[in-house]
């Protein structure tokens, strides 16, 4: 997983969301 930290922090939220 190649994801800069700054988009971390949306994905995380995205994947709450989606859980």
């Amino acid at each position: 997983m190649a994801v800069p930290p700054r988009d971390t922090s949306r994905f995380a939220s995205d994947l709450a969301k989606d859980y």
